[in-house]
């Protein structure tokens, strides 16, 4: 009940609705700083027009997901109200959708899969298994780098 009293009014009177029976409606009322007035007032209101189109819309949207098998997702679903006529934002579609905990399925990410042998030819790294070149081939390193006209290390020789 700690984050209670920071939501909307809307919310807190929902609370009050299902645990006056638990705590007394003046109690939750002083606790949540709301007179008791008002939240008998908005007990015995009438459903506004938003509300009942928001059903009506919520139907068309739970048909349209249940005809594709739950594959639709928000911009599919808002597409297809507005080919019947509708006239809706999609956010709106987004906003009822997320409430109502309706979700399309993702479409699959291609991957490509490697292949059943591997095809690559394994060779093995003499440098990093010896550290540096084999003891035995290095008197042939010089020898050829010598011929290149660059030093064991890589640097250029000079001559003079």
């Amino acid at each position: 009940m700690r984050n209670v009293p920071e939501r909307s009014k809307a919310e807190r009177f929902s609370f009050i609705a299902l645990n006056r029976s638990d705590f007394g409606v003046r109690y939750l009322c002083r606790y949540l700083n709301i007179s008791p007035q008002g939240f008998y007032k908005w007990l015995n209101r009438d459903e506004s027009t938003r509300d009942i189109e928001n059903r009506r819309i919520l139907a068309c949207i739970e048909t349209i997901y249940a005809q594709h098998d739950g594959n639709y997702g928000s911009p599919r679903i808002s597409a297809e109200l507005k080919a019947n006529g509708e006239r809706i934002n999609h956010k709106r579609v987004e906003r009822l959708m997320r409430e109502a905990g309706i979700v399309g399925k993702a479409g699959r990410i291609y991957r490509r899969r490697p292949l059943p042998g591997n095809p690559c030819i394994k060779v093995e790294n003499l440098q990093k298994k010896h550290g540096t070149f084999p003891p035995t081939l290095r008197p042939l390193l010089a020898a050829l780098c010598l011929l290149r006209g660059s030093d064991v290390q890589g640097t250029l020789v000079r001559y003079k």
